[in-house]
Parts: structure tokens; C-alpha cells; sequence
């Protein structure tokens, strides 16, 4: 229960920050253009640690050279406010999950121009990501299993 609230209220700050903090009875208010939608970013695929001291979480960019978006993970604490970016770069990262003990973090991700979605893990205090699959046509999705 206490995992449901923590991700409702880190779920509502963010619609918070990232909502117009414009007064709409302003002159200055204005209606969102396509170039606004376009350069949206966007957080999402909250993850509760099984602690619930960290939150991981995917931040959606818009990357204009390439005309589409990159996903990059983030790590959140629920207690002190930290965040670190776990992964960065010409990317798309996603669906990032903790191992049952928390110690580690799987995530999707391609690297390199060719290379289909694959798993990686990394140490929860960070690193580099490490590769575990290399699957010819892509990983769509998976889970943790045991304990491990």
C-alpha cells in the first residue's frame, strides 16, 4: 500500500512541474502548438524498489536531429530527493525493473545503430550497463525471477 501512494504522489509532482504554471487569466497565456507537443518530455514506467527507498523511472526527450524521442532511466529516492540518470546518450531505454533484492536494475535498451532492444543490467549505485542477451530479432519484454 504504501508503494501505491508513494508512486501516486511521485506520479502527481511530476504532472505538477511539468503543468503551466501560467495565470489563465494572464494576457500571456496561449493555447499548446504542434512545436510544443513535438518538444514535450514526458516521465513514466515508474518502478518501486522492494524497499521503497528508490523509484526508477523513464524520462522521454524529444531529439530534433533524428526526429523522434530518446528514453533515458532514472533513479529516484522516496525519502531525500535525489535523482540520478542512470543511462544517457543517443538512446532508447526502457521498461527498467529492480532484481528481487533490489541490488540491481535490468532494463531495454539497443546500443549502436543495428543492434535490436536487448537486456542489460547495472548496479543500482551505478556503472556501466552490462549486456546479458543478444537475441537476433530483439527482446519485447521480461521479468526477474527468484532471488536473484
Amino acid at each position: 500500500m504504501i508503494g501505491a501512494r508513494i508512486l501516486f504522489l511521485l506520479t502527481t509532482s511530476i504532472m505538477l512541474l511539468a503543468a503551466n504554471d501560467a495565470d489563465p487569466a494572464s494576457e500571456d497565456t496561449r493555447f499548446l502548438v504542434v512545436d510544443d507537443v513535438i518538444n514535450m518530455e514526458s516521465a513514466g514506467d515508474m518502478q518501486i524498489s522492494p524497499d521503497a527507498e528508490w523509484v526508477l523511472w523513464v524520462k522521454t526527450v524529444p531529439n530534433k536531429s533524428k526526429n523522434n524521442h530518446n528514453r533515458h532511466i532514472y533513479l529516484s529516492s522516496t525519502r531525500e530527493g535525489i535523482t540520478v540518470q542512470l543511462t544517457r546518450g543517443d538512446v532508447d531505454d526502457g521498461s527498467p525493473r529492480f532484481s528481487p533484492d533490489g541490488a540491481r536494475i535490468a532494463f531495454l535498451g539497443a546500443r549502436g545503430k543495428k543492434e535490436k532492444q536487448q537486456i542489460y543490467v547495472l548496479n543500482r549505485r551505478g556503472g556501466e550497463p552490462k549486456k546479458i542477451t543478444s537475441v537476433e530479432f530483439g527482446v519485447l519484454g521480461y521479468e526477474w525471477l527468484g532471488d536473484n
